[in-house]
């Protein structure tokens, strides 16, 4: 996946409400907009775009955040989801593959979470790519993922896919994640599974 698709993601981005129960809804193609008073004005970042872009001013974010993410493929492969209450925010929004978004407390993402997991009996998150960014224009902390994600179901049938997650950072939680996801061919499931031996050696 390529950059360009992680700045395309950020305007489908919404704000992160705080429900009492978690809901699902389909995501709408509203486009928020960043407030002027948010905006950066360091004239450092202001380049000429030859082709109007929303978000353009970009870093590299806080590193520590890598650590944040990968914890959390880490205790989602352990089946360890209370961990998790420890990285997510007290609102947090995910907008799923499948066009659902969740908002909901912390409580009722990590409630949803353990649902999800004990529908297999095993996952692996293979984190190919990972990398911090900060966007200069709203002051946001966000973490790029490309992650080859392997499971068993609890009928021992097996699948995998990818996902190119990008996840929202404040303060040092998670507040928002944006999942899209890519079927792998057979040509591209030879080089993911080298890919994941080369990822295997480094443990």
């Amino acid at each position: 996946m390529k950059l360009a698709i992680l700045l395309f993601s950020i305007i489908l981005l919404g704000a992160c409400g705080q429900d009492k129960s978690p809901t699902t809804e389909k995501m709408t193609d509203t486009m928020p907009v960043a407030e002027k008073d948010s905006l950066s004005t360091n004239e450092e970042y202001s380049i000429h775009l030859d082709y109007p872009a929303l978000y353009s001013n970009w870093e590299i974010g806080n590193k520590e955040n890598i650590n944040i993410i990968l914890n959390m493929y880490k205790d989602w492969d352990d089946t360890n989801i209370a961990a998790m209450e420890n990285v997510f925010a007290d609102s947090v929004t995910l907008d799923m593959p499948d066009g659902n978004r969740i908002k909901s407390t912390k409580q009722g993402v990590i409630n949803r979470l353990k649902k999800f997991r004990s529908s297999y009996s095993s996952t692996a998150n293979k984190v190919l790519a990972i990398y911090p960014l900060k966007n200069m224009e709203t002051d946001g902390e966000w973490v790029n993922a490309l992650v080859y994600n392997k499971w068993t179901y609890k009928n021992n049938k097996r699948d995998s896919i990818m996902y190119q997650d990008l996840w929202r950072v404040k303060d040092g939680k998670i507040n928002y994640l944006l999942s899209l996801e890519h079927t792998i061919s057979r040509m591209q499931l030879q080089g993911l599974e080298k890919m994941s031996e080369t990822l295997e050696n480094k443990k």
